[in-house]
């Protein structure tokens, strides 16, 4: 009796769910990036101690031909690059690290032509 009771207790702990209110994630758009400090368009919602991730969204090349071959992939370029880093400091708009992002990433159009 005693076993099945507690498979019942963690049966019942696992189907307890927690609700998730307010902001999970922030999202910002980066505009530049010089050392240790990465200038967004806007740092609110991050905070020091945050770790966050950097990742190239954009910046494939693709073939722009006009042929059955448009839109296929050239060159991923960076894109999908990313990285975590901590959050040390915040000053207006420009989010400061721990350390300096280990890859370049590219400020640039949706696409490279």
């Amino acid at each position: 009796m005693k076993f099945r009771l507690i498979i019942l207790i963690l049966f019942v702990n696992i189907l307890h769910s927690q609700t998730i209110r307010g902001t999970v994630n922030a999202y910002a758009t980066v505009t530049n990036i010089c050392g240790r400090g990465i200038y967004v368009n806007s740092a609110s919602g991050f905070n020091v101690g945050d770790k966050v991730l950097l990742i190239q969204m954009q910046g494939v090349s693709i073939n722009t031909t006009n042929t059955s071959s448009f839109g296929d992939i050239t060159a991923i370029n960076n894109a999908g690059k990313y990285e975590f880093l901590t959050v040390s400091s915040i000053r207006g708009n420009t989010v400061f690290t721990t350390s300096n992002p280990q890859y370049t990433y590219n400020m640039g159009p949706l696409q490279n032509y």
